[in-house]
């Protein structure tokens, strides 16, 4: 079995590390995130859980900046990010770490390359210095020698941590985790888990992990938020959560298919409640200074 989640670590009288207050985002004609409001302390470990489709992982993308919400604002460290230029926005970037689901490695570079890449890109260490840091880095995930290998002669779970190098090369002072436990068999899945339990704790960095491993949530969390219906449906630490009478809770922990959650889906399931107008093309929103046009409101 996985180690048990440790206490709470948000430091005495922190600060919110992410802020996200008022977010709606809407693809089309669908309303993703309908007034998203969410703190992560500075140190803790945030799990948000939610079916599929609920919008989980497009909300990491909100706080990492990938897709500027309709409305609604994401503050880093005190910064609103949603109203950054690219530029500054990049800079910011320098502070976090992202681990994607399936790694996200490119398969034209090696192991090492990988890892490295981070530095090479946003810092002036010599090569012998890089090569150094990038073992250090890879020994931390249990992956000694691998500096020369290819994505593809290593295994999913393997490339999970070469992601993990990659994402802690600059000493992020945040890392975001998406579905970091998906399509791992349990022994290496406990393994990521008692990884990020273990470098957040190492490096002090604050963790959001997006997931719908039950396994992982009570694991890695110091706090849990359900996502629901485009919002955050309730917060509260891993044993609050446990022992919520809350149905749809419930229904989710348990795994239970009758409840507040439909089982059986049709496109109004999906779509209707949270239907919005189609005033902006999906996918990414221009940012200030970016150069890109603004696409013209629907008449």
């Amino acid at each position: 079995m996985p180690d048990a989640a440790p206490q709470p670590r948000a430091r005495p009288g922190a600060v919110p590390a992410v802020e996200v207050s008022g977010v709606r985002l809407s693809f089309e004609d669908r309303r993703i995130l309908d007034g998203v409001d969410l703190r992560v302390m500075a140190g803790e470990r945030m799990v948000i859980l939610g079916s599929s489709g609920c919008g989980k992982s497009t909300l990491l993308r909100v706080m990492l900046g990938a897709y500027r919400p309709d409305e609604g604002r994401v503050s880093v460290f005190g910064r609103d990010i949603t109203a950054m230029a690219e530029e500054e926005l990049n800079e910011m970037r320098r502070r976090w770490g992202a681990v994607f689901q399936g790694g996200a490695l490119y398969n034209s570079m090696t192991v090492g390359e990988n890892v490295a890449l981070p530095l090479r890109e946003n810092t002036q260490l010599d090569d012998s210095i890089i090569a150094i840091m990038v073992r250090m880095k890879l020994d931390l995930v249990g992956l000694s020698d691998f500096e020369d290998l290819k994505p593809a002669q290593i295994s999913g779970g393997m490339a999970k941590r070469v992601s993990l190098a990659r994402a802690i090369a600059l000493d992020p002072e945040i890392l975001f985790f998406d579905e970091p436990t998906t399509g791992l068999d349990p022994v290496t899945g406990g393994g990521i888990m008692r990884l990020i339990n273990d470098l957040t704790v190492k490096t002090g960095a604050t963790g959001v992990i997006v997931t719908q491993d039950m396994s992982c949530a009570f694991t890695c969390a110091d706090r849990i938020a359900l996502l629901h219906g485009g919002r955050v449906h309730a917060v509260g630490t891993p044993g609050e959560i446990r022992d919520s009478s809350d149905p749809l809770v419930r229904q989710f922990i348990n795994g239970d298919p009758d409840g507040p959650i439909p089982f059986r889906l049709c496109r109004d399931n999906c779509a209707g409640a949270l239907r919005a107008p189609p005033r902006r093309k999906s996918g990414r929103r221009p940012r200030p200074g970016s150069g890109e046009a603004e696409p013209a409101a629907s008449p």
